[in-house]
Formats: structure tokens, sequence, C-alpha cells
């Protein structure tokens, strides 16, 4: 069984949490500690400056825009109403549901259950069949989320044993370790892999992945100078059969390597809200020079990619190298070669927090929601955005908007959060200690969230709802001791 669930996705990111919100006038004593106590929980948006590839990508999709892909869609519904239960067909229908409306979660929620039911109808049913639709299953529930990740190991696990041969199947069983955080198993399921298939990107991607996490949870911000990825896979498969996606990836290994051990010198800059004091490290100066070159050639000898992942890395390089105008610029043209590609709009963000242009950056996030899958942190980063602004009722109008668009549930909660903070900012203190409620009642044990509700419940003079919280709380954060002395 699968018992953990290490983080929410394949993108690799670094998050910088924006200011927290201020204090409110006193009227007790208490409420010294109490409102600084909020003000230091912040606002829960993040704006996440990513290094990102995947496989399709070094192969070389191609993005089309809305329309090409709406009228594909169109086809390929045509063709399912000759053949409904084609499941190649059911799996190439959902992707472009996706691609074209990504807005629509409910309606991508609806088909995505659809599709669990006839796959596990085939499972039953079909013996030709059963693998593939194990290997299906198995994509599909981690395109679920977290709640499925055990469904997902055991639909994983049954294309191994169906299909032993097959590289996508021990790949598939190597990223459902990846996303629980097994990393000794995952890496041995892709190393499995890559004995099937030796040139396998996802496998390869896989183990560089592998190397990456398991870093980040191990080493200390002032050890990330010895971040390292060991490329010899990568190296072995390009020397075997040489291709573009290889030797792509293999310069991606080596930015990603540099990107992290920076990204440990940004990141004290980060965490006291300062974001001017970043210097490039000159000892890399060579290497990032390097690796420019080759993704600058890459965009000139294969126009015919979709050169977006280019543009981003040439993004993060210039960002590495502190030169916010050529990052800005390499940000923009990987939007502009695929609108529907999520990191090059908040390394955009990003680079624009910086030079402090704040309503450059709301109107690159409203963009985003125009054109890729909208999440919740998404509402959060513009909530951020307005209070740099000091516009708070544009920031409360935000997350309303958030909460309106998604099915209430944990994902939702920070959003409520957020507008507690806000609301109490604007001192309305019963809708802000409402949304706290509600945001601690959809996930209870986020620690953030329920000292929110407990400080506000103590602000408003209830005790009582407050104490079992902070008691629960007592042993793990100081700052529930320190309230929980107000509860008597």
């Amino acid at each position: 069984m699968i018992q953990k669930y290490a983080f929410s996705g394949l993108w690799i990111s670094l998050l910088l949490s924006l200011s927290g919100i201020g204090a409110q006038a006193q009227h007790r004593p208490e409420l010294v500690i109490i409102d600084t106590l909020i003000a230091d929980l912040g606002l829960s948006g993040t704006v996440a400056l990513q290094l990102n590839v995947d496989a399709g990508e070094l192969k070389g999709a191609v993005y089309q825009a809305k329309s090409a892909t709406l009228a594909q869609l169109r086809r390929v519904e045509q063709l399912l109403q000759e053949s409904p239960y084609d499941r190649q067909l059911q799996s190439q229908y959902h992707t472009l549901l996706q691609k074209v409306y990504p807005e629509d979660s409910e309606r991508i929620a609806a088909y995505a259950t659809q599709r669990v039911l006839f796959l596990d109808s085939l499972i039953q049913h079909s013996g030709a069949q059963r693998g593939e639709a194990c290997y299906d299953l198995a994509i599909l529930y981690l395109y679920l989320g977290p709640q499925e990740l055990n469904k997902a190991y055991n639909a994983a696990r049954c294309a191994t044993e169906l299909m032993p041969d097959s590289a996508k199947a021990w790949e598939t069983y190597g990223m459902v370790f990846l996303y629980a955080g097994q990393y000794a198993m995952a890496t041995e399921m892709f190393r499995t892999a890559l004995r099937k298939e030796q040139t396998d990107l996802n496998a390869l991607t896989g183990l560089m992945l592998v190397q990456i996490f398991e870093q980040l949870q191990s080493l200390a911000l002032d050890q990330m100078k010895a971040f390292a990825i060991d490329k010899s896979h990568i190296q072995h498969a390009l020397n075997q059969k040489p291709s573009f996606a290889l030797e792509q990836l293999l310069h991606f290994s080596e930015l990603m390597e540099l990107f992290y051990r920076q990204m440990a010198q940004m990141a004290e800059m980060f965490d006291k809200d300062s974001l001017d004091g970043f210097v490039p490290d000159q000892q890399y100066a060579a290497d990032l020079k390097r690796l420019k070159t080759f993704f600058t050639q890459a965009l000139k000898q294969h126009k015919a990619y979709d050169a977006s992942h280019l543009h981003n890395a040439l993004g993060i390089i210039e960002v590495l190298q502190d030169n916010q105008k050529k990052a800005s610029a390499a940000f923009l043209k990987a939007i502009q070669q695929n609108p529907a590609r999520i990191g090059p709009y908040d390394n955009l963000v990003f680079v624009y927090v910086r030079q402090k242009d704040y309503q450059k950056a709301i109107k690159l996030m409203y963009q985003k929601l125009e054109n890729t899958q909208k999440t919740p942190t998404d509402y959060s980063t513009l909530a951020q955005l307005y209070h740099y602004q000091d516009n708070i009722s544009a920031g409360i109008e935000a997350l309303q908007k958030g909460i309106n668009s998604f099915q209430e549930g944990a994902s939702t909660s920070k959003l409520h959060y957020d507008l507690a903070l806000l609301y109490a900012e604007a001192k309305q203190d019963d809708q802000a200690l409402s949304e706290a409620k509600t945001a601690y009642n959809l996930n209870p044990e986020d620690t953030d969230t329920a000292l929110l509700y407990a400080a506000l419940a103590l602000r408003a003079g209830q005790p009582e709802r407050a104490a079992p919280i902070l008691r629960r709380l007592e042993s793990s954060t100081k700052e529930a001791k320190q309230l929980l002395k107000y509860c008597e």
C-alpha cells in the first residue's frame, strides 16, 4: 500500500511567500499578541520560479491554437459516437478536453469518472486489453490527485504484471512511487523500465526527479552548493542512440543542477522579503554561458518544435545571471509559443515582483487564468499581488471569485484562509471569523489555518472555540501554547 503523498506535481519550483498583513488596532492588552500572530501567519499566495520539462516537449510536441484543438476535439467526439468503447479515443478526448476547457473542472472531472468506470469494466471483462487498461487507469488516477494514490498503485502494479516487458508500465509504476515519496522504489522501477528500453525518456526524467526530490528533502539550505545530479543514465542512452530529445534532457539536467545551487542563495534573500540582494555566483558563469549557447542553437535548428520549454530555460539562465530584462523577454516568448504552458507565466510574475511591477504581474495572472487550467493557488497569488498594492477590496473580490470557481474541499481551504486574513485587515471581524471557520472545517489538519481560526475566535471573545484547537496544537507549536493562556 502507498501511505504518503509527497508533492503536488512534477514541476520543479522555488516558492516565494509574499509579505504578510498588518495588525489591527488594539483594544485589550492580549490583542497585541493575537494580532501579531495573525500578521505573522500571512497570506498563502506564492510566486513560483519553475524549471521543468517533460518527455512530450523533448520529443517535439507542437502547440496548436485553441481553435485548432477545438476542431480536433469535435472530430474525436464524432469518432467516439461511432466507437464509444474505443479506449484510445477516450484517452485522446480526455486530453483534448483539458486543453480546450481548462477552466471547466466539473466537466473534466465528470469525464474522468466516466473513464474510470469504463477502464474498470475492461479490466474485469477484456482479456486482450486488460494490461493497457490498467496502464491507462494508473495514469488517470495519478491525474486525479493524492486521494487516488493507492488506486494508482494497484493499477500500475496490475499493468506490470500483465505487461512485464513494457517499459511504459514500469515507468508509470515508478511515477506512483515518486509521487508517494518512496524514492528507492521509484528508482528501482525506473531502472527496470530502462532495462526494457534504454532510451525511455519518461524513465530517464523520472530518475532525474528522484535525485532532485531526495536532495531537496535531505539537504539543508547551507548544503545546497553540493546539489548534484548523476547524469550517467542520460549520457549512456545518448551514446547508444543519439537524439535531440536526449541532448535536451542532458542539458536540462545540468541547468537544474545550477538552478538549485543558486536558488539556495536566492532563498536567503526571500526569507527576508528582500528581492534586491541576489548576486550571481560567478563560478557558474562559464557553465551558464555554455548552456545558453546550447538552448539558443536549439531554437535555431529545430524551429518546428514547440519551443516554449527552450525559451523558458533561457529565461531561467537570465534570472540566474540577474538579467531581469532579458529574462522577461524570454518568458514572454515562451508564453507566446505555448499559451497553455504554466511555468513561464509564474516565472514572469516572479520577475515582475522583483521589479515591484505588481500591475503587470496582476495582468499576467489574469492572462494565465484565461489560458491554463485554473487552480486555487492562482487566486491566492492574485490576492497577494493586490495586497502589495494595498488594494484589499480587489484581493477580497479575487478570492471570492476563486471560491466560486471550485468545488469546496481541502484545496479551497486556503482561499477561505486568505479571505479571513483580508477581512481581518479590513476590520470586518465577523466575516473574518466566519471564513476562518470555513477554512478550518475544510482542512482542520493545516496548522496555520487552525491557528488563525483560534486566534480570531479569541479576538472575538470566544475562547470556548479556540481552546480545543490550541490544546491539540500545544505540543507542536509555540504559538498555540502562547495563545492558550488567554483561554482561561
